[in-house]
């Protein structure tokens, strides 16, 4: 929360909290874009120096309201408050096979990138 451009999306309904969605603005300077450096292409590292790489960085929606489209209406209202060239969904990567986390990459188009850090997480690069 104490990264640049740090904002959240709720979803909520009657019954409460359906999910959220956060993310930040990354910088050359920051923690993420340094660990992540070996896996974006050069466009991400240009946007990164220019203040307009965007990293989402958790998703969470409950199970009982997933497949509604909560998480591309969270998406879609985070991203619209920030001009961004260039979105990178970060993720722990998976211990065994694929998840959730990423039939919604993959629903949203977008690609992976590879794994960095340790313990490792998985970069996703969504399209322009």
């Amino acid at each position: 929360m104490q990264e640049r451009d740090f904002d959240m999306v709720a979803a909520d309904s009657a019954s409460g909290l359906v999910g959220c969605l956060y993310g930040y603005r990354a910088a050359p300077d920051t923690p993420d874009f340094a660990t992540l450096r070996d896996v974006l292409p050069p466009a991400a590292t240009g946007a990164a120096a220019a203040g307009r790489l965007f990293l989402l960085v958790e998703l969470m929606v409950l199970p009982e309201h997933r497949r509604r489209r909560v998480a591309t209406r969270m998406r879609d209202l985070l991203l619209a408050r920030h001009g961004a060239d260039v979105v990178v969904t970060t993720l722990a990567a998976p211990a065994a096979g694929e998840g959730i986390a990423h039939e919604v990459l993959r629903a949203w188009s977008c690609t992976k990138l590879g794994e960095f850090g340790t313990p490792p997480r998985e970069a996703w690069l969504h399209p322009a």
